[in-house]
């Protein structure tokens, strides 16, 4: 499990780019804007911003198989997106 450097990339505002298993058994990979790890549905989600998608999405920790830091930093947009974030995910 990845949730330590994931949590220290929420934290710190990096980049981290993700490779995962998503629910349907299809691996991914992806670079995202760590925002915060919740517990929700008797699970540890991520959620982020994905690069790839262009979007608010949520992560399973338990099926995030890696996670690697960039060493790019989202650091200054990391309160603001994570604000629209909750406002997007409670409607």
């Amino acid at each position: 499990m990845e949730c330590i450097g994931i949590t220290y990339d929420c934290l710190r505002g990096q980049l981290t780019e993700l490779a995962s298993v998503g629910g349907r058994g299809r691996s991914s990979r992806r670079t995202v804007r760590p925002l915060a790890i919740v517990y929700v549905d008797h699970a540890l989600v991520l959620m982020a911003w994905c690069c790839l998608r262009e979007g608010f999405r949520k992560f399973r920790v338990d099926r995030i198989a890696t996670a690697e830091t960039t060493g790019d930093s989202f650091r200054p947009r990391r309160a603001s997106l994570l604000r629209a974030c909750l406002a997007e995910m409670s409607k």
